[in-house]
């Protein structure tokens, strides 16, 4: 990922986007875990495995598409 040399408004904005993009996927994180592992009562490693998967997905795509989108 790379991104543009931006100053000011634009680069606090892209960083508070990051951010936020990563609080975001935190709290899916907590909310897989606590479902699935708490309520369902599945064993967590595996649990927190798949979760990781997605997470790491949704973390790539919020990254490209959304905060650098089509930046080279």
């Amino acid at each position: 990922f790379r991104a543009e040399r931006k100053r000011g408004a634009k680069r606090r904005r892209q960083i508070l986007a990051f951010y936020a993009g990563r609080t975001v996927t935190l709290l899916a994180e907590e909310t897989i875990m606590a479902v699935f592992a708490i309520y369902l009562g599945l064993p967590g490693i595996p649990v927190k495995a798949a979760a990781q998967v997605i997470i790491i997905l949704l973390n790539y795509i919020i990254s490209k598409k959304l905060i650098f989108n089509g930046q080279r």
